[in-house]
């Protein structure tokens, strides 16, 4: 469970010394408690008393991976124990009352309220890319809205775009029709689904689906957002895909670390041809292999092609910026982001380097991340940070119960 859970939450100590027993505040005092969403977290507090009078101590919260944290602003008297946790997300403020016997102690907290998620929103551009000369419409903020707008996909014909929506928690395609402007829902499941991708029949789209009990596999559906069908049964963690052909495709499989996998649709036979990949894949415009970011290290991405005849691999390029998402030109180039400014190269002609082609910062567009181009090349879509809300100026809290250890 993520430690933001922490915050805001109700926490319920169970029981674990005997009714009655007298008890000073040193000692342990253990139990769980309870999330906002209802997930348990177990939780122990150790309260110490120094020679010089002086007290000190630790939270831990095991299940949420929580190393001992130093308790800080400790102060304890007869019938009151106050204390912070800095190192839990909101730095939460405790304030507990001992019972009359010294083995409960109930109170409250409070904390600073979580961050706003990121927001972000997708940009269309009608594009020229003639050589050396590029250049960009106007951006159309296709989302325009406060929340999860990513992972955008032109249909083949370009058409519409497919992409990723999050809106009360739940992640759902949608679709953008650039000539009349309109947008829709397409999915609209139980479930969530994320990276909208084109079937090469162009009948369809695949996404990654995760599922009720967590569990992450690849699911197609017709344009409509309706015939849901499980395109990968037993394969499992899927990130990120891209397809080769009608029965073959790469995947982004979820691991420590994440590794790329060529697996044959029909058989589900897979083949490990790369680790430590990022999360963009593509095959490349003539069909003759698929590209990736290969993590060698901290600071040395590279662009990389997986050759699907000879099963070599080559070095491509040096990523721009420490980024990961890049998207390649019908002519061959790639095209990568760094901040607000595009950059393009073209690995394949002996051409030294990036080269950068548009600055955006100016039309109010500012960390760009994922990008797509049109089949024929004459739109980019791209996403950009939106700025972030202001925070909310209340704290937060709740109540909580402890009880002491023998």
């Amino acid at each position: 469970m993520n430690r933001s859970a922490v915050v805001g939450c109700v926490l319920l100590l169970l029981p674990m010394a005997a009714a009655g027993q007298q008890a000073a505040p040193a000692g342990r005092w253990s139990g769980s408690m309870e999330a906002a969403d209802g997930t348990p977290i177990d939780l122990t507090v150790e309260l110490k008393r120094a020679a010089d009078g002086v007290w000190f101590g630790t939270l831990t919260a095991p299940s949420v991976q929580l190393e001992p944290l130093p308790l800080e602003a400790l102060a304890v008297s007869a019938d009151e124990v106050r204390f912070s946790a800095p190192g839990l997300p909101g730095a939460p403020e405790f304030v507990g009352r001992l019972s009359p016997e010294g083995g409960e102690m109930t109170g409250s907290y409070s904390a600073e309220p979580p961050p706003a998620p990121p927001s972000t929103d997708i940009y269309l551009m009608e594009l020229e890319a003639d050589g050396a000369a590029w250049r960009l419409g106007e951006p159309i903020n296709i989302t325009d809205r406060d929340g999860y707008d990513n992972q955008p996909r032109f249909l083949p014909d370009g058409s519409a775009l497919l992409y990723t929506s999050i809106r009360d928690g739940q992640a759902d395609v949608y679709r953008y029709e650039p000539a009349s402007g309109r947008r829709a829902r397409v999915t609209e499941t139980a479930e969530s689904e994320y990276s909208p991708t084109p079937l090469p029949s162009d009948d369809g789209f695949s996404t990654v689906r995760v599922e009720d009990d967590g569990t992450q596999r690849l699911w197609s559906f017709d344009l409509a957002g309706r015939e849901p069908m499980l395109v990968l049964e037993a394969l499992q963690p899927v990130g990120y895909h891209a397809w080769i052909d009608d029965h073959r495709l790469a995947l982004f499989v979820l691991g420590s670390p994440p590794t790329l996998e060529i697996v044959d649709a029909d058989l589900e036979a897979r083949r490990i041809v790369a680790s430590s990949i990022g999360r963009s894949i593509h095959l490349t415009p003539d069909g003759s292999a698929v590209s990736f970011v290969h993590k060698l290290s901290d600071g040395d991405w590279r662009i990389e092609a997986y050759e699907l005849d000879s099963g070599e691999r080559r070095a491509l390029i040096a990523t721009r910026g420490g980024g990961e998402d890049f998207a390649w030109l019908p002519d061959g180039r790639i095209v990568m982001a760094d901040g607000a400014a595009l950059f393009t190269c073209s690995p394949n002609d002996g051409s030294p380097g990036w080269r950068q082609v548009a600055e955006l910062s100016d039309r109010g567009i500012a960390g760009i991340t994922r990008l797509d181009v049109s089949r024929d090349g004459r739109r980019l879509a791209l996403v950009g940070e939106r700025p972030a809300a202001p925070p909310a100026a209340e704290r937060v809290g709740g109540g909580f119960t402890l009880r002491k250890a023998g």
